[in-house]
C-alpha cells in the first residue's frame, strides 16, 4: 500500500489577520459603546444633580423672602385660620403619640378626648394627618421649637410638591429641564398652596400625591410596573382620604384624555386591559392602607357636614365669582372664592395663552387643550364643586388641578 498523500494547506496569515481585526474590532465597539453609556449616565446624573441643586436653591429663596415677610408682618403660619385651632393641636398629639411609641408605650389610643376635634382617632383625624409619613418628623423637634415645626412640614410638603411635579414631567418624557424648572417653582407657589396650604397644611397633601399619582398612571401607560402607583395610592390614602378622592377623579379624566389620543393605536381591547390595570393598581393600594383608609371612609360618610345643602341652586355662579375666577389665574386673591385658588401667577397664564395660539399642532398639545376646557368646565358649574366634594356641598378645594395644568403647560 501506497503512503496516503496528505496536502498542507498553507497558513494565510492575512486571512487570520482580518477574522482577528474583526473580532477584536467588534469587542473594541462594544467596550465603546459601554464607555459611551456610561459616559451618558454620568452625563445624566450630573444633570440630574444640578437641577436638584437650582431646584433647592430657588425654593429656599423664596421660601427665605416669604419668612421674612411674615416676620417683619409680626405674622404666624399658626395664626392663620385654624392654624392653633386645629392643625397645631393635632399636630402636637401626633407628635406626643410617636414620642411615646419611641420610648416603649406601644398603645396606640383609639378614642381621645383631649384633641377636642372627636372621638375616634383614626377616622376623625386622619384628616389632618395622622397616616400622613411627613408627620413622623416631628419626632425631631424640641418642645421650644414647636412653632418652627409647624412652618418647616408645610414648606417641606411644598418642596416636596416641586419635587413630584419634576418627577412627573420627567416620567412624561418632558426633556427641557429649564422650563420644567420653571413649573415645578410656579406649582409650588402657586395660589392654592399660599392660600390654602399655609392655612391648612392638609391641603398641601393633594398637591404633593397628584404629580405622583399621575406619573404612576403614565408608568402604566408605558407598559411598566403598578407597584409605583399602587404605592402611591395608599400612601395618598393614609395621608388624607379626602384629597385622595379629588385626586382620582383628576387621575380619571388624566387617563381618558391620553386615551383618546391613542383610541386608533391601542384599540378597544388594549385600552380595556389598560384600564383593568390602573383598577387593579388603586385596589392593590387601598389594600395596603386599609387599616387607616377604611376607618376614614365610614367616618365621613357618617360625617354632618355629608348633607349639607347645596349653596347655590343655579346652574351658574354669579357674575362677581367669575370676575374673581379670571383674576385669579395671574393673581392671589386674598379671598378664596369658594376655594377657587387656581392661579400659577403670570408665568402659568403665558403658559395656556401660548399653547392656545402655538400653530404647532401635535397629539401632546391637543391633549393638554383638552384637559384644560375639561377643568375649566367643572370650575365654571357648582356641580363640578360638588362632585369634587363628594357631593356634600359646593367647593372647588380641587383647584390645585388646574395650578398644575397651568405649570405644565409653561413647562
Amino acid at each position: 500500500m501506497g503512503t496516503k498523500q496528505y496536502s498542507r494547506v498553507p497558513y494565510d496569515s492575512a486571512a487570520a489577520d482580518k477574522k482577528g481585526r474583526y473580532f477584536f474590532g467588534k469587542r473594541i465597539r462594544g467596550e465603546k459603546r459601554g464607555k459611551a453609556m456610561m459616559k451618558d449616565k454620568k452625563e445624566d446624573l450630573k444633570g440630574k444633580m444640578w437641577y436638584f441643586l437650582l431646584y433647592t436653591g430657588g425654593f429656599l429663596a423664596a421660601a427665605i423672602l416669604m419668612l421674612l415677610i411674615f416676620r417683619k408682618e409680626n405674622a404666624s403660619f399658626t395664626k392663620m385660620a385654624d392654624g392653633v385651632a386645629q392643625h397645631y393641636a393635632v399636630l402636637m398629639w401626633i407628635r406626643n403619640t410617636l414620642r411615646q411609641f419611641l420610648h416603649g408605650n406601644f398603645a396606640l389610643p383609639m378614642v381621645d378626648f383631649s384633641v377636642g376635634q372627636g372621638f375616634d382617632v383614626i377616622g376623625t383625624l386622619n384628616y389632618y394627618g395622622v397616616g400622613d409619613p411627613v408627620n413622623l418628623l416631628t419626632v425631631f423637634f424640641a418642645d421650644n421649637h414647636l412653632d418652627q415645626m409647624y412652618m418647616f412640614l408645610i414648606l417641606f410638603r411644598m418642596y416636596l410638591s416641586g419635587l413630584a411635579f419634576s418627577y412627573y414631567c420627567s416620567t412624561a418624557g418632558i426633556q427641557r429641564k429649564a422650563s420644567v424648572l420653571c413649573g415645578s417653582w410656579l406649582y409650588v407657589f402657586c395660589s392654592f398652596a399660599l392660600m390654602g396650604g399655609m392655612k391648612h397644611p392638609l391641603f398641601l397633601n393633594g398637591m404633593l400625591y397628584l404629580p405622583l399619582l399621575l406619573a404612576g398612571t403614565e408608568k402604566i401607560l408605558q407598559k411598566k410596573s403598578i407597584r409605583f402607583l399602587s404605592v402611591s395610592v395608599a400612601l395618598a390614602f393614609m395621608s388624607n382620604y379626602y384629597f385622595m378622592y379629588m385626586n382620582t377623579i383628576l387621575c380619571g379624566i388624566y387617563l381618558c384624555v391620553r386615551l383618546y389620543g391613542h383610541y386608533r393605536e391601542y384599540g378597544i381591547r388594549k385600552i380595556l386591559l389598560l384600564i383593568l390595570k390602573m383598577a387593579a393598581a388603586w385596589i392593590w393600594g387601598i389594600c395596603l392602607g386599609a387599616v387607616i383608609i377604611l376607618p376614614s371612609v365610614y367616618a365621613f360618610l357618617h360625617n354632618a357636614r355629608v348633607d349639607t345643602a347645596v349653596e347655590e341652586a343655579q346652574n351658574f355662579y354669579s357674575i362677581a365669582h367669575y370676575r374673581k375666577m379670571i383674576l385669579g389665574f395671574f393673581q392671589t386673591l386674598p379671598m378664596t372664592n369658594g376655594w377657587t385658588v387656581h392661579g400659577t401667577a403670570i408665568g402659568g397664564l403665558a403658559g395656556v395663552l401660548m399653547l392656545f395660539t402655538s400653530k404647532k399642532r401635535s397629539r401632546e398639545n391637543c391633549q393638554l387643550k383638552i384637559g384644560f376646557v375639561v377643568l375649566l368646565v367643572l370650575l365654571c358649574i357648582p356641580f363640578g364643586g360638588k362632585m369634587m366634594n363628594g357631593f356634600a356641598y359646593v367647593t372647588n378645594r380641587w383647584s390645585y388641578g388646574m395650578a398644575f395644568l397651568c405649570a405644565l403647560m409653561a413647562a
